[in-house]
């Protein structure tokens, strides 16, 4: 999973000026879908790579309520939770959630990515980690 360049260090300039909670106040605008417990939004920082594929959509599933972990999730959130996840992994999406302890994890809040890719692969692939540094070309589908 990665970011183009100028999207990495758009991500991370907005990293050092955000205050609380980014998921608990979203951007209005940012919301496709809202539900009983949760909400999906459009990722303003979305991947454009994901499984050695170009990303064509990426969205987030969010808990209304401030959570960390999927351990304080009720038993209608959880249902509700899989319901949404389940129907849009059967439009196309892959589902990915972080570990609750995980060292890279960004977000305290939890939040469940969903990516649909589309069929380009990765044809060349450049990257610098130190200064971030991302060249990408992709290969068309054959029909």
């Amino acid at each position: 999973m990665y970011r183009t360049t100028s999207k990495e260090v758009t991500y991370q300039n907005s990293r050092k000026t955000e205050e609380g909670c980014y998921f608990c106040n979203p951007i209005p605008e940012s919301i496709v879908k809202t539900f009983k417990n949760f909400y999906v939004a459009k990722n303003n920082y979305p991947y454009d790579i994901w499984d050695y594929l170009e990303v064509s959509e990426h969205l987030l599933l969010v808990p209304k309520a401030h959570m960390t972990g999927f351990k304080g999730m009720d038993k209608d959130s959880r249902e509700e939770y899989f319901n949404v996840i389940t129907d849009y992994s059967e439009q196309g999406y892959d589902v990915f959630t972080r570990a609750t302890n995980s060292l890279i994890k960004t977000q305290p809040h939890l939040h469940t990515h969903l990516i649909k890719r589309t069929q380009k692969r990765i044809k060349n692939l450049k990257y610098q980690k130190d200064p971030y540094n991302l060249d990408i070309d992709f290969v068309e589908p054959e029909a």
